[in-house]
């Protein structure tokens, strides 16, 4: 046990969202250990029972998923306006700010236009910066998967809240609308 407790701490670190992370990966161990067992002995009563604990394990994490939650509310604030979307909590996206290396909330188009700022300032953001000073505005590089990199606007919020908490006020806005018909409209880092 303190194997696989040491083991989940190092896979998972050491958080809620890992303790929850651990002690499946405990459980299922165990389940699997004991369907080892069985099938050594030709118990095939434990070898039913370890298969309904891993059944019941696998379906508790696809119902619930591990870890933080996938989709969290986002409150943003900027000029006074304040707006709320719902951001995908990805894993994958790893956009930082270059300058403090905090994480950085991608918005898509529509949310930047909801906040009040112009479609050709997020569409070409280059040419935007260079033709006026648009204070609190950056140029934030980035890759994406099957998409050439690029430069997307960040600004800098009021107020950024995600889940209730306070993250970072900085947020980049994509040349597209994000999660069109997923049911979010921003994409938050997994380390956020």
């Amino acid at each position: 046990m303190v194997v696989l407790a040491a083991m989940g701490v190092t896979a998972y670190g050491w958080n809620m969202g890992a303790l929850r992370r651990g002690t499946i990966f405990v459980l299922l161990s165990l389940a699997l250990g004991g369907m080892a067992i069985g099938l050594g002995k030709g118990d095939f009563a434990s070898l039913i029972l370890s298969a309904a604990g891993i059944a019941f394990l696998c379906v508790l994490g696809i119902r619930s998923p591990l870890g933080i939650d996938r989709y969290q509310q986002v409150e943003l604030q900027w000029r006074g306006k304040k707006i709320f979307v719902t951001a995908l909590v990805d894993t994958g996206n790893t956009l930082c700010d270059p300058i403090t290396g905090a994480c950085v909330l991608v918005v898509g188009m529509d949310v930047g236009m909801r906040l009040g700022i112009s479609r050709e300032m997020i569409c070409d953001p280059i040419t935007a910066m260079a033709q006026k000073s648009i204070p609190g505005a950056r140029l934030v590089p980035y890759r994406a998967v099957g998409k050439p990199g690029g430069m997307l606007l960040m600004m800098r919020m009021e107020q950024v809240r995600l889940g209730g908490r306070i993250i970072s006020p900085m947020v980049a806005f994509a040349p597209e609308v994000i999660g069109r018909n997923e049911g979010y409209q921003a994409l938050a880092g997994g380390t956020v």
